[in-house]
């Protein structure tokens, strides 16, 4: 099957080698075809195809409102996605989404439609990514109840407070836009 290339009709016609002088279509080298190719099965092979029935999509319908209800919109999300890390927190809000990860470990709590579970991974991941951010370059204010970058970076070490807040910035955008990402697709493939 290594020329199992999709063309269409008239190029698959006329394609015997690259040539610069085809007058249809996009001119692809013989190493653009193959990636395309192999691009193709790796998405057929990700399909849920004919083995997806409505009762896989209510076991999809199922975890989407699992994730939904561990981490609602309207909670941890729109935290994530409107503080200012470079201010205080507590770190308690950030909670759901530690739990999240963990609970993700369970089998039984993935999707079968694989695009929504690579979504769905892709989430855990980013979220894992920003918590261990989190983890490395904050620590608990005199309360306790609060976590912070150190004020002190401020003076002392003014580029790494600058780049940590900016990098805490941009990894809590990346989890809220994993997020949304997986919520707006499953609701569309769902209808839930």
């Amino acid at each position: 099957m290594a020329n199992c290339i999709p063309l269409c009709l008239d190029c698959h016609a006329d394609m015997r080698s690259y040539d610069h002088k085809h007058p249809k279509g996009t001119k692809y080298t013989p190493a653009e075809l193959r990636r395309h190719r192999d691009e193709w099965y790796a998405k057929v092979k990700a399909s849920p195809g004919v083995g997806y029935t409505s009762s896989s999509r209510e076991q999809d319908a199922a975890t989407y409102r699992w994730i939904v209800s561990l981490l609602p919109y309207e909670g941890v999300m729109d935290y994530v996605d409107y503080h200012d890390f470079g201010n205080p927190f507590k770190l308690d809000r950030l909670n759901p989404l530690d739990e999240f990860v963990q609970k993700s470990q369970n089998p039984s709590i993935e999707f079968l439609d694989a695009d929504l579970e690579g979504m769905r991974v892709e989430l855990v991941e980013r979220i894992r990514i920003f918590a261990q951010c989190v983890g490395m370059n904050t620590w608990p204010m005199e309360s306790r109840d609060w976590q912070a970058v150190p004020r002190e970076w401020e003076d002392q070490q003014p580029r790494r407070f600058i780049e940590v807040i900016k990098k805490l910035n941009d990894l809590s955008r990346d989890v809220v836009t994993a997020y949304k990402a997986l919520i707006r697709e499953a609701r569309r493939r769902l209808g839930v």
